[in-house]
């Protein structure tokens, strides 16, 4: 027992002295600032989606509070409400003047739709970190999607209708004011209509 205890002080001593040469030299600042916007629904019945990715983002940014060229990032918010109106007038408020680098948008498919026709006008990299939409990306050059889009779910929401539930007949209820469940709504019923009876 007493062998065993210095040899382990050794062995736990050489992993340390080994790990500590690896590690990566710190960033210096560059003592510039790349500034980000944020467009999401910071208000109104959707502010969750805002705020929550907001904390994501800092978070983010606690962690690794510089980019490897030393710059610092720096967020610009802007509330949209989740309207796909005032995502638009966001969009062109953060782009126009050339505040941004690029932008994040935690808003809903809706917003995304609308700010996808004009991306290409601001040529702005826009993240879509929610929106589902499979055209949020579609005819653009600047727009990018985080999440699956409406397809993979629409597909997987029939086959466990199919195959785990076995049912031949089902009934499917959406929201058309909602991009998002029409959407997932055709997106099931496109691959759930070669085998159920309506």
């Amino acid at each position: 027992m007493k062998r065993i205890l210095p040899c382990q002080i050794l062995l736990f001593t050489m992993v340390l002295v080994f790990c500590g040469c690896e590690q990566q030299p710190a960033i210096k600042p560059s003592g510039k600032n790349i500034k980000i916007g944020i467009i999401a629904p910071f208000s109104g019945s959707d502010f969750a989606k805002g705020e929550e990715g907001l904390k994501g983002v800092q978070a983010a940014i606690k962690i690794q509070p510089l980019l490897d060229n030393g710059d610092r990032i720096e967020i610009i918010i802007k509330d949209d409400q989740d309207d796909p109106v005032k995502a638009v007038k966001a969009l062109q408020e953060l782009t126009k003047t050339g505040q941004v680098s690029a932008l994040v948008t935690f808003s809903s498919s809706g917003p995304a739709l609308a700010m996808d026709r004009v991306a290409n006008t601001y040529k702005t990299p826009i993240i879509a970190a929610l929106a589902t939409h499979p055209d949020v990306t579609k005819g653009n050059d600047y727009v990018s999607q985080i999440c699956f889009d409406n397809i993979f779910p629409g597909q997987i929401a029939a086959f466990f209708v199919r195959d785990d539930l076995l049912l031949d007949r089902v009934a499917i209820f959406k929201s058309p004011d909602s991009f998002y469940s029409s959407n997932l709504a055709t997106e099931f019923d496109v691959n759930s209509s070669r085998w159920v009876a309506r």
